[in-house]
């Protein structure tokens, strides 16, 4: 409720100022008061003070909306939609950043380029639904495989990539790779199909392998390549 107070001094007035009263404290009337000198009068509002309410409570609503897409478009912008890990654009931006602490703490950086084997197989043996599911799985697999703080991508098709921070990133990489191989040799049943889901794993080292981003994730290209002709469910760090 507003309460308007209006002072007449002979033939001029002038407007006290307002006070606030809870509109639940007065019905929806007009209250007139009448002194000497002085005319209260007092407006209950209620209704319009509800409409605001509502209006507010609205506009908070679609505050909180916006809010909630834009989270959305941004998870959707920086992650693979199939295995909700994060995507090519995400893995470039985030690699990038990554290089800049490592010069300054003088630290070491493994990066995995990894590649599932004969996924092609398995989309023609059991359809590119089995073949979804079964990426979908080897994503899950990948993350439980590398530590809280490592960085895993899928940037494309079947390739994965990941990235290690460590001051003894070459020897936690071994590790992780060995991991992975044990989980290849853990098979998938997916509606009724059970197959073997393998991993090809290519590593190399910044800046042992490189002195630039795009050299070290080249040489990891390069050393998937050795691995896969290794055969299946194989890993390689790159050699010079």
């Amino acid at each position: 409720m507003l309460l308007l107070g209006i002072q007449f001094i002979g033939t001029k007035f002038s407007y006290l100022p307002l006070y606030n009263i809870q509109p639940e404290d007065l019905p929806w009337l007009v209250y007139v008061f009448v002194t000497v000198d002085i005319v209260f009068i007092a407006l209950c509002l209620e209704g319009v003070l509800n409409e605001s309410k509502s209006y507010q409570q609205y506009l908070e609503q679609s505050n909180i909306t916006l809010k909630r897409k834009k989270e959305l478009y941004h998870h959707l912008a920086h992650h693979d939609a199939l295995t909700n890990l994060h995507n090519k654009h995400k893995f470039e931006i985030e690699i990038s950043k990554l290089i800049q602490d490592i010069n300054k703490e003088q630290s070491t950086l493994a990066i995995f380029y990894m590649d599932i084997d004969k996924l092609k197989t398995i989309n023609d043996t059991y359809g590119h639904v089995i073949g979804d599911s079964a990426l979908r799985h080897a994503g899950k697999r990948l993350s439980r495989c590398f530590r809280d703080k490592d960085l895993v991508a899928r940037i494309g098709g079947d390739e994965f990539a990941a990235v290690v921070i460590d001051p003894n990133a070459n020897t936690i990489a071994t590790t992780i790779a060995e991991r992975i191989q044990s989980f290849s040799n853990e098979p998938i049943t997916i509606d009724n199909c059970t197959f073997f889901v393998s991993i090809s794993i290519g590593i190399a080292i910044y800046p042992k392998h490189g002195d630039t981003i795009e050299a070290v994730i080249n040489n990891a290209d390069k050393a998937l390549y050795v691995a896969k002709q290794l055969g299946r469910s194989q890993y390689a760090t790159y050699h010079e």
